[in-house]
Order: structure tokens, then C-alpha cells, then sequence
């Protein structure tokens, strides 16, 4: 219990610090980050694909040296470095989507189907039903507990370590191949 009292005043902390550091566009740097990276292209789709680029970047990249990173400064203060680099860069970038999300050629124009919003929510429920029982302690992933190795012998984690994510793209990429087959 005493573990997820201090999950809880570090998720305060970091959410308060990233609220005043990045989101607030009075106080924050995430308002001039996107429209600095906005600056150089007139397409809303190329400066997402900017964003996405870049915070796969530096997701991906801080990961690569997570063990020379933890050797040099510890697992926790690693922990703590990839989260602050990486929690706000995927906030500009899924604001910037949500914002921006009916600009350009839609793929699926489906806004104005009965249920489809609520099917979406329902979905993303579920999703993380799955996901959740899966998934490393959460105590873990905020550097609250030690890290422990965990050796996964079946289910999607033993293949993924983003299984919302792999899910959601096959159900796309299914539902453009049936649609694509329907129409032939």
C-alpha cells in the first residue's frame, strides 16, 4: 500500500510538472515544440509525420541506450530520463493528431454512422482489459519499485512490448483488406 501512496504523489508530481513545463501554453515549451516543428511545412499531415518521427526517435533511441544509460546513472534515474523525454513528446503529438484529425484525405469517413463513437470507446475498453493483465507491475514502469526481468512464455507481450498498439494496426490493416476483397 505504501508503494502506490508514493506511485500516486510521483504521478501527481510528474503530471502537475508536465502540465506547467509543456502543456501550458503560458509557462510551457510544448506550444513553441509544435509550432516550431509546424514551421516547416504548410501540411498538417507533414508535421504529424514530423512529430511521430521524432518522438520515435527519441523513444526508440533512449531505449537502445537504456543499458549503458543504466550502468551510468541507475535503472530508476533512467527510468525517470526516458519518461521525461519521451510522456511529453507523445502528448504534443497525440494533441496535434486529435486537433487535426479531419484535415486532409480521410481514410474511414465514418464520423456520421450511427454508434461508431461509442463503438470506439468500447473498443478501447476492451482493448485494455487485455492489455492491462499482461503488462509489467505499473510500479515498475514509474520507477516506484526495482525492476525485475520478466520472462513471458506465451500471449502477445512475449512478442511485443506495445500489444494495443500491434492489435489496432491488424485490425485496420483487416478491415482495408476485407473492404479491398469486398470490392473486387
Amino acid at each position: 500500500m505504501k508503494s502506490w501512496v508514493y506511485f500516486g504523489a510521483i504521478l501527481g508530481a510528474v503530471l502537475f510538472a508536465l502540465d506547467v513545463l509543456w502543456i501550458d501554453p503560458s509557462t510551457g515549451f510544448g506550444t513553441a515544440f509544435v509550432e516550431a516543428v509546424g514551421g516547416l511545412s504548410d501540411s498538417h499531415e507533414v508535421t504529424l509525420l514530423l512529430l511521430v518521427l521524432i518522438f520515435a526517435t527519441v523513444h526508440s533511441g533512449l531505449e537502445s541506450l537504456r543499458a549503458s544509460g543504466e550502468k551510468l546513472i541507475g535503472e530508476r534515474a533512467f527510468r525517470v530520463l526516458f519518461a521525461g523525454s519521451s510522456l511529453p513528446l507523445a502528448v504534443s503529438t497525440i494533441v496535434y493528431f486529435i486537433n487535426h484529425r479531419y484535415d486532409g484525405t480521410q481514410l474511414w469517413q465514418v464520423q456520421s454512422v450511427p454508434g461508431i463513437h461509442q463503438f470506439v470507446w468500447i473498443s478501447s475498453f476492451i482493448s485494455f482489459l487485455f492489455l492491462y493483465p499482461s503488462t509489467f507491475n505499473l510500479l515498475e514502469v514509474a520507477a516506484v519499485d526495482k525492476p525485475e526481468l520478466h520472462m513471458w512464455e506465451t500471449g502477445i507481450i512475449r512478442i511485443t512490448r506495445h500489444p494495443q498498439m500491434v492489435g489496432r494496426c491488424s485490425g485496420a490493416w483487416l478491415t482495408k483488406f476485407g473492404l479491398e476483397t469486398r470490392l473486387l
